[in-house]
């Protein structure tokens, strides 16, 4: 722990630089269990970055007490570091460290700069005491304790004393109540000490007057949000802020590990930090801020779910990042956070300090997808863009000369809609260049395609130097002027594709600018749309005569490179309802008139006929339809009728002389009677007749008048022949 208290009282980095020394040096056996009791016990116990060797050049202890007025100014927190370095380490110290007057020669100097009312001076005394203990631990009793630093350190030198803390211990509870000087973020160190060290004492004493010292220790045990809040409130009725007591449950639950940390008790305290301290405009101590990295760290993936949720960020969303240390705490774990908490508003001079905070590439990344997501005004985004530049010392629009980044088309857009960034000018200058590079007149026919920066290398060089260095000029921002142009949604990208259209043709340049292509895809222009009636001229941004411009493009180039679809294209163009709101209705009702006679697709037909022609040509087309219905009804009847004439007139004569003739007949009608029943009958019917007008009766065998009489059943089943008629003819009818 680093006491900031202390720093002004005593040096701890000398201190731990002189414990380590002697602790090193010494043979002693029972060095490793003081080790143990310095770790446990003493406030100023660490890590040494740098010996006592490497920072001052002494090599013993001796040395140290008799030349450090060589190295450094000999002030006050310099005499307590090392004298109380010196007591500490009494036990393991040999005589060997010091030669003649080095120990005795520094302890005269030391009680004569610090002075017997010094408290340091006191405790070393105390430790080093042997006959006149009493003495010493009397005057340590006896002095007059008010900071809450005096007493912590006392405590920490005698850990065991119960007099002493029995002395202190309603002080100190002062000093962590109503009386409180101390900073729970500065000083947080005494809250975790006092919960570590006395947390036993503190279970056995029954007095009122440690109350706020038992709510300390329970702080570092549980979730003060328990419970409805009945820890925080009694904390804040001991004059602590809601906020102040949620900084010390997070950090003293995490620095003394009674919780485990992968509990849900120990999350949610994460998350309530979390939620406390990163939203609004507030900022807080450093400390807090380290606290928030260390959670969001520990629990990028929580251990145990918490409400459905499996990141800690994911806890927080709908929070606004609303100053530069939330932003900074939140940005090295971005990965899982919101895109909105990485935003920088250079609008706003809190967070110009971002240019110098992150580093070059990513304040670069944070900008692109502020204006990537942003809604900005033009005048927002010429003091934002003027900001940037004032702050990095470059231009923004730089960028799109250096590198193609998928995510900056939309950044491009913006400025080129907003006048800021000339696309179209842009556009001008690369034809204008190309055609010099080529030293051509604009010649739809003659250009060549230039082989850009990425494309596949052939391994001979076909090119010159001229076209290379255009080709790594032009490379990164054509991508972008062909990424505005490609949607054709605004006049902008029309401006500049009616400008490559004049200058180069509709086929471009092939393989780096090709417009047709552009036009293909944006109006699904490909032969599957076309078939399917996808295609569609639309752009509601776009004026009336742009949109007949575009039509005129693409008829033309489809009736020169692609017949097949012409018409199909027309059709689906016509059957659109946007249509109307660009084309004529006079022109396209005379185009849709003429393409309907090429028209195989009959519901196209029928579709675009009711949408183009007037109620009077509808209604004659309808009766000319009908009448044509009638007639292929009546010439079908006409064919059916011949149809079954040839084939009775055929049956016929197949069985003239024979004994079959009247069965055949009988099956002519059973078996066709669901095929013109009635036609069937009147044609045998009138053969009957006939027959019976040539032949005056009927004489045929058994078999065959069987046949007459199931043939004389069907018909009068069917309605077709009287019971009259059918006796007439029974009555002709003889067997032979």
């Amino acid at each position: 722990m680093e006491w900031n208290i202390y720093k002004d009282w005593l040096d701890p980095v000398l201190y731990r630089q002189m414990v380590s020394m002697i602790y090193q040096l010494s043979s002693n056996a029972d060095k490793e269990a003081f080790l143990k009791q310095e770790r446990e016990n003493s406030l100023f116990y660490g890590i040494c970055e740098h010996s006592m060797e490497e920072e001052y050049n002494l090599h013993y202890p001796g040395e140290v007490l008799e030349r450090m007025k060589e190295r450094r100014t000999m002030t006050k927190p310099v005499y307590r570091a090392l004298g109380l370095a010196l007591a500490g380490t009494s036990c393991i110290q040999e005589t060997c460290m010091f030669n003649g007057t080095q120990k005795s020669g520094f302890w005269k100097q030391f009680g004569k700069v610090l002075g017997e009312k010094d408290l340091c001076y006191l405790a070393v005394r105390c430790l080093l005491a042997t006959k006149d203990r009493k003495l010493w631990v009397d005057a340590l009793h006896q002095y007059p304790y008010e900071k809450v630093e005096e007493m912590i350190f006392i405590l920490s030198v005698f850990p065991e004393s119960d007099t002493l803390w029995q002395k202190l211990k309603g002080k100190i509870a002062a000093c962590f109540g109503r009386e409180r000087r101390l900073s729970v973020y500065e000083d947080w160190h005494f809250y975790a000490w006092i919960a570590m060290k006395y947390e036993k004492r503190l279970k056995n004493d029954r007095t009122k007057e440690t109350a706020v010292l038992k709510q300390v220790v329970k702080l570092s045990q549980t979730n003060a949000a328990n419970a409805n809040g009945a820890l925080e409130e009694q904390l804040i009725k001991n004059g602590y802020k809601k906020e102040e007591v949620i900084f010390l449950n997070g950090i003293l639950t995490g620095a003394r590990r009674y919780l485990d940390p992968n509990s849900l008790t120990a999350e949610k305290i994460a998350v309530k930090v979390l939620k406390t301290f990163l939203p609004g405009e507030k900022m807080y101590p450093d400390v807090v801020y380290e606290l928030c990295e260390t959670f969001l760290r520990k629990y990028d993936c929580f251990p145990v779910r918490l409400g459905g949720q499996e990141k800690i960020q994911n806890c927080l969303y709908g929070m606004k990042v609303e100053n530069v240390r939330t932003f900074l705490t939140l940005f090295p774990f971005r990965k899982n956070g919101m895109k909105e908490w990485h935003y920088i508003n250079l609008n706003q001079e809190k967070w110009h300090c971002m240019a110098t905070q992150l580093k070059e590439e990513e304040f670069e990344k944070c900008v692109n997808d502020t204006l990537r997501n942003g809604t900005f005004e033009k005048p927002e985004l010429e003091s934002y863009l003027a900001a940037y530049q004032k702050l990095t010392g470059r231009e923004y629009v730089e960028i799109f000369w250096k590198k193609i980044d998928y995510d900056l088309r939309h950044v491009f857009h913006l400025l080129s809609e907003n006048e800021i960034l000339d696309a179209v000018g842009l556009m001008k200058q690369f034809l204008k260049e190309y055609r010099e590079m080529r030293n051509k007149e604009p010649d739809p026919d003659a250009f060549e395609p230039i082989p850009f920066i990425g494309e596949a290398d052939t391994g001979e060089d076909q090119t010159g130097e001229a076209e290379k260095v255009f080709g790594e000029k032009w490379d990164s921002m054509l991508y972008y002027l062909k990424a505005d142009m490609e949607d054709i949604n605004t006049m902008t990208s029309f401006s500049m594709l009616k400008l490559v259209i004049t200058q180069i043709g509709i086929e471009g340049i092939p393989g780096i600018l090709e417009p047709w292509s552009m036009i293909q895809r944006t109006f699904s222009l490909y032969p599957y749309g076309i078939s399917r009636g996808e295609c569609e001229i639309c752009r509601p941004l776009l004026e009336r005569g742009v949109h007949q411009e575009l039509f005129m493009w693409i008829e033309e180039h489809l009736f020169l490179t692609d017949v097949g679809n012409y018409i199909s294209f027309l059709r689906s163009i016509l059957l659109k309802d946007s249509t109307g709101l660009w084309m004529e209705p006079k022109e396209a009702m005379q185009m849709a008139k003429e393409i309907l006679p090429y028209l195989e697709d009959s519901s196209g037909k029928e579709t675009l006929r009711r949408k183009y022609m007037s109620e009077e040509e509808l209604r004659s087309l309808e009766m000319e339809k009908e009448w044509k219905q009638i007639q292929e009804t009546r010439m079908r009847k006409l064919e059916e009728e011949k149809k079954i004439k040839k084939e009775f007139n055929l049956l016929l004569r197949k069985n003239k002389g024979t004994n079959q003739l009247f069965e055949q007949i009988y099956d002519f009608y059973y078996y066709g009677r669901y095929a013109e029943d009635s036609l069937r009958a009147r044609i045998i019917l009138s053969y009957m007749r006939d027959y019976l007008d040539r032949r005056g009766k009927i004489v045929t065998s058994k078999e065959e008048i069987k046949y007459l009489l199931l043939l004389f059943q069907n018909l009068y089943k069917n309605e077709k022949i009287e019971l009259e008629g059918i006796r007439q003819m029974v009555d002709l009818m003889e067997v032979a």
